[in-house]
């Protein structure tokens, strides 16, 4: 889509000085832009300090156009200023911010010292064509054979368990890629196919079980405890971009312990839980001091967490009640290191005892809430905690919910009220273990969505 820019409600010294510092500053930004009878143009520049200058600003708005004011003043009632004196470089960067606004991709132009065109790094914003490319297929066949039981012993005591064995085969093709040059920069390194493929057709199988118990000292409360062993086979993914891949079965072992009570005002869990997983995969570059090169590996560590979760909702009155959530935790890698070079020669990075990527050692979500006209009527407020990990931050949101009628109901929803600046995780393509983004003051990370309403409604059949 080309860039036009016109001029308005200015006397002909002002316009030729414009005009001149356009031509100089066009170039520099790929000539992107044209400048077309102000009737024709999406953007106008308007002296708004002229005496003709407001009521052109008038009418240029009314039409819908962008309109950048020209004027000494600090401030404008235009969309953008351009000030007074006019000059090239004023100009340049009114272009480029205008291109950025209207999402137009901009180019990188190198120029000499007298500021005259010697080429272009980019085409029309595209610095890298062909940066990915992939063509691949397959199919995936799982069958798995299970059994479980349980077996009440007593009026207080059950026990139950579970095996599941599962198959998994893999197959497909994967494309070999290439890498072409098509003699400009910007297309100096494209990947593409070579229309040969590689197949691949792989089995995995596993055994996973489970026990637990339940020991009730009355009809009010009692305890808990289970052990699993799991795992998760290998899938499509482990060969999307490499059909020789060696995927392996990752492992689980998860137990938890805990006590539970509920009566009429109550209902308490407090639960102990361990989880460990091993074959937890990361790329990682391995350092060889025999010949000083680094090769790019994958590596497998372990991650262990012991923690404790509390559940709880309290009802003192038929209208009001509290819900209450909170999770410690203690989630560490182990056995995560490896040899990697520096100035001084090899060094081994350790993160054995760090603690895991996105999960904070505290959480806690607490919910008061308000049952009126006979429970027709549900409102609600939501406080949540999220611990450092990345920064920590809360979060208040609330919610409403009207029951019309037996079949149909209103819901009122309004997510962090407080428009907080929570970060729920980094960029993973910054580095997996030693991060490119830390310490830099900019950086590419998932927020949480600001304050927001929904509304919804329900219909029961």
């Amino acid at each position: 889509m080309p860039l036009t820019l016109g001029l308005t409600g200015m006397d002909a010294a002002t316009e030729t000085a414009i005009k001149a510092a356009f031509a100089d500053a066009n170039p520099r930004l790929g000539n992107q832009w044209s400048l077309v009878p102000d009737s024709q143009a999406d953007h106008v520049i308007v002296d708004m300090d002229s005496m003709y200058g407001p009521m052109s600003w008038l009418r240029l708005h009314a039409a819908g156009k962008t309109v950048i004011g020209l004027t000494n003043a600090p401030r404008t009632q235009a969309d953008f200023r351009l000030p007074q004196p006019v000059d090239s470089a004023g100009v340049a960067a009114l272009l480029q911010e205008l291109a950025t606004a209207a999402g137009e991709p901009l180019d990188l132009v190198a120029v000499d010292a007298a500021g005259n065109p010697l080429g272009t790094l980019t085409d029309n914003g595209i610095y890298h064509y062909g940066y990915e490319w992939e063509n691949a297929n397959g199919s995936s066949a799982t069958n798995a054979l299970y059994l479980s039981d349980e077996w009440q012993v007593t009026d207080a005591l059950r026990i139950d368990g579970g095996v599941r064995w599962e198959h998994v085969n893999t197959q497909g093709w994967v494309e070999q890629k290439q890498t072409v040059n098509q003699g400009t920069l910007p297309t100096s390194s494209i990947q593409m196919g070579t229309g040969q493929t590689v197949s691949y057709d792989h089995n995995f199988h596993k055994l996973g079980w489970t026990l637990g118990t339940n020991y009730q000292f009355s009809e009010r409360s009692g305890v808990f405890a289970r052990w699993t062993s799991a795992f998760r086979l290998p899938n499509l993914s482990s060969y999307i971009t490499n059909p020789t891949a060696t995927p392996i079965i990752q492992t689980m072992k998860l137990g938890e312990a805990g006590y539970k009570f509920s009566n009429r005002s109550l209902d308490l869990y407090a639960t102990a839980f361990y989880t460990k997983y091993d074959n937890v995969g990361f790329n990682n570059y391995v350092f060889d001091p025999n010949n000083g090169t680094s090769t790019a590996q994958q590596g497998y560590a372990t991650t262990k967490t012991t923690g404790i979760e509390l559940e709880s909702t309290w009802y003192p009155v038929d209208w009001f009640d509290v819900q209450v959530t909170a999770t410690w935790e203690d989630p560490q890698y182990k056995g995560l290191s490896y040899t990697d070079k520096s100035s001084t020669g090899p060094v081994l990075i350790n993160y054995t005892g760090n603690q895991l990527i996105r999960v904070p050692k505290t959480s806690y979500r607490v919910v008061p809430g308000l049952n009126l006209l006979d429970g027709k009527l549900r409102l609600q407020l939501a406080y949540e905690h999220e611990g450092a990990r990345l920064p920590a931050y809360d979060v208040l949101s609330a919610s409403a919910r009207y029951d019309v009628s037996p079949m149909f109901s209103v819901f009122l929803y309004a997510d962090n009220l407080n428009n907080s600046l929570g970060l729920t995780e980094g960029n993973p393509r910054a580095g997996e273990l030693q991060s490119a983004d830390a310490g830099a003051n900019t950086f590419i990370a998932r927020p949480l969505l600001g304050r927001a309403y929904r509304a919804a409604v329900m219909y029961r059949f």
